[in-house]
């Protein structure tokens, strides 16, 4: 797994649903700074933050997973 290219498709998931760092980060019950390092590629969530993320955003984890964005593939 790329972190990096896992943390922008999470920041771009989240840009789109219209919610905040801050907002996620309560959603999933973690800090904002965590938050924006998974989205920076400095971190990588655990797997029971993945599943909170990917229910908090309401998108498919194969989505976030994917190695190279597709861009035929859509969200959610």
């Amino acid at each position: 797994m790329n972190a990096a290219g896992l943390g922008n498709r999470i920041h771009e998931a989240r840009k789109r649903a219209g919610i905040s760092s801050d907002k996620l980060a309560e959603l999933c019950d973690v800090g904002a700074v965590h938050i924006r390092k998974i989205e920076s590629g400095s971190k990588v969530p655990s797997i029971q933050l993945f599943t909170r993320i990917c229910n908090a955003l309401q998108i498919s984890p194969y989505y976030l997973l994917q190695d190279s964005l597709n861009r035929e593939i859509t969200p959610g």
